[in-house]
């Protein structure tokens, strides 16, 4: 069933109880995707997993899932099924008193679960020897407004806000000895053919907006890739 696959080509998402990826995004400002990466050294099938699943009463969960070595890819599947089940099993069903401990003890007991089922793997020849997986789950609180985050292995989760920032665009000065140009006009404007002007430069204020990630404590610059 896995094959190896192309560089860039996109993991297939399942879609359950939504009629597309787009409803994620515009219902609840979700977006996922993953791409198979370029490794010609070691020709293997996309090893990433992820998965989003909104409750009924009141909680986003999602997960990453970062698998490495021969059957990465196979304990990454393996890895989010079990945990995710683990989670949604667990979790306190009354969100609006639901205690901060208790949903943090639901997130390590799904690591534990499946570090445990892993490491006495029976059922086929999956190789848990060589074989792992990186994994980031999250849960969201909606109601509290409560973001909760877990991990184990090289993967994170960045929190970050949406800022509006104004750019300068600056046209770039016409020479005057241009041939055909005339004073007075800098390049990028439209102007017809052989009206050019010369001599002067035009600045504008562009606003875009941009993520950037926020400081958890005093001492997080977020400078860093690493942090």
């Amino acid at each position: 069933a896995y094959g190896a696959e192309k560089f860039g080509t996109k993991k297939e998402k399942a879609i359950l109880g939504m009629s597309c990826a787009d409803h994620m995004s515009d219902d609840h400002g979700v977006a996922i995707s993953s791409a198979a990466g370029n490794v010609p050294s070691f020709i293997r099938p996309n090893q990433d997993d992820f998965c989003f699943v909104v409750t009924t009463d009141g909680y986003h969960v999602a997960g990453i899932f970062d698998g490495h070595g021969r059957d990465g890819h196979r304990v990454a599947a393996v890895a989010r099924e079990r945990m995710l089940q683990s989670v949604l099993r667990h979790l306190p069903t009354d969100t609006k008193d639901a205690k901060h401990t208790e949903v943090m003890e639901c997130l390590a007991a799904s690591f534990v679960s499946v570090q445990k089922e892993l490491a006495s793997w029976e059922e086929d020849d999956l190789d848990v020897s060589f074989s792992g997986v990186a994994v980031c789950m999250l849960v969201f609180n909606v109601k509290r407004k409560v973001l909760y985050t877990s991990w184990a292995g090289n993967v994170r989760c960045v929190v970050a806000e949406i800022q509006e920032i104004e750019e300068v665009m600056e046209n770039v000065v016409i020479p005057d000895n241009v041939p055909g140009a005339t004073p007075g006009s800098p390049s990028g404007s439209h102007s017809p053919p052989g009206s050019l002007k010369a001599g002067k430069s035009n600045r504008r204020k562009k606003t875009k907006k941009v993520m950037v990630p926020v400081a958890l404590t005093t001492d997080h610059t977020t400078k860093s890739r690493l942090e």
